[in-house]
């Protein structure tokens, strides 16, 4: 359970360190501005989905119903969140001071990556309730390990805006790849079978 929730928010950390590595410590305080401003609308999307294993371990013939609901509430956020930053990024970077304005327009592409993450997050919720944990944090692990390598690339290449594109496409396949899943979940009776008749979920541990 560790290892995939730092497979989903150890690059929040480790971004940074990169564009401090890759580009220079006076870049990476704008940037680091801009991601805390995606970050708090993934955050708010993803808060729905800390009682999804909950649900489906003890209600599986109704988590479709809940997972609709977080899903729905997600993506709403996370397109009023990205728009929200499209459109006022510059002044809400130019209100920690006018040399952070050089992380726009990269906090509205950071605010785009919202969307896959909604959908990854969902993914590593549903994961939980099929007790699939292992193996899906070997998937996460790797996932990131792609995404930094990206971002690092993308970095090199076109500074700020060139490593938010690059993870940007990475997460965006991400999402493409677990999509299906996702949305095959959102239908009655799709994870039953992943849940034991006492309430746990199979192959899983409800207090792992």
């Amino acid at each position: 359970h560790h290892m995939l929730d730092l497979s989903r928010s150890s690059s929040v950390w480790l971004l940074p360190l990169l564009v401090t590595v890759l580009l220079s410590p006076h870049l990476n305080a704008s940037f680091y501005v801009a991601m805390l401003l995606a970050n708090f609308i993934a955050i708010v999307g993803k808060s729905g989905t800390f009682t999804l294993y909950i649900v489906g371990a003890r209600a599986p013939g109704e988590l479709w119903r809940h997972l609709r609901l977080t899903l729905a509430i997600a993506m709403a956020v996370s397109l009023f969140g990205a728009a929200a930053l499209t459109l006022a990024g510059r002044p809400l970077l130019s209100a920690f001071g006018p040399t952070y304005v050089t992380a726009f327009p990269t906090v509205a592409i950071l605010g785009i990556t919202c969307l896959p993450l909604a959908v990854k997050d969902h993914w590593i919720a549903i994961q939980r309730v099929r007790g699939t944990v292992g193996p899906a944090a070997v998937i996460g692990v790797g996932l990131l390990v792609a995404e930094l390598i990206a971002a690092a690339v993308g970095a090199q290449n076109g500074g700020l805006l060139g490593l938010a594109v690059a993870r940007l496409a990475v997460l965006l396949l991400q999402a493409a790849f677990m999509a299906p899943l996702v949305y095959a979940s959102l239908f009655p009776g799709t994870l039953d079978a992943f849940v034991s008749p006492d309430g746990g979920a199979a192959g899983g541990d409800l207090d792992a």
